[in-house]
């Protein structure tokens, strides 16, 4: 019985190491696009000028 209750914390702890490797991961995607989105925005002024 202790053994599948280690097995189960075991699982749990990965399941929560991946949600948080995908919240950063997701993190840095947005942070990109937002950084991408103002150079377009930047571009798209120079070019109505």
């Amino acid at each position: 019985m202790e053994d599948r209750i280690d097995r189960l914390a075991t699982h749990v702890d990965g399941f929560m190491k991946l949600h948080e490797t995908l919240d950063i991961e997701m993190r840095v995607i947005k942070a990109q696009m937002d950084r991408i989105e103002e150079r377009l925005s930047r571009v798209e002024a120079a070019q109505a000028s």
